[in-house]
């Protein structure tokens, strides 16, 4: 996973796709690991952005890009505690899940059915 994905500061992780037209399962699988750990998921048009349930200082929002290669990529920017990790975590145990998925750069992507039988659907949220 760290050759495909990185923190690339204190408040941003990047993970470079195997493919763009797997956004939606992207931003489900974003949905389903962060509700799992306590955050409150609200589906916007271009993001997606997870808040820890009562205590909205920790959320991160994913977002979708190009690199300089002009692969697609995923960006998360997240605001964590200095303290401890709070959303980190959940952002690594997002990373493995893309992995398993096959949806990070130079895996084979598995079949888009077994995929797609694999993931609750979003639930739009809203503060």
């Amino acid at each position: 996973v760290e050759l495909r994905t990185a923190f690339v500061d204190d408040h941003t992780w990047v993970a470079e796709l195997n493919s763009g037209d797997q956004l939606q399962t992207i931003k489900e699988l974003f949905a389903s690991t962060f509700d799992s750990d306590n955050f409150v998921v609200i589906d916007e048009e271009k993001s997606v952005t997870a808040v820890l349930s009562g205590d909205e200082r920790y959320q991160c929002t994913l977002t979708f890009g190009y690199n300089g290669d002009n692969r697609r990529i995923a960006v998360i920017s997240y605001i964590d505690s200095e303290e401890e990790d709070i959303v980190k975590p959940t952002i690594i145990a997002f990373g493995l899940e893309m992995e398993n998925y096959s949806l990070l750069f130079d895996n084979q992507l598995k079949n888009k059915s077994q995929l797609e039988n694999c993931l609750v659907p979003m639930k739009r949220s809203y503060l």
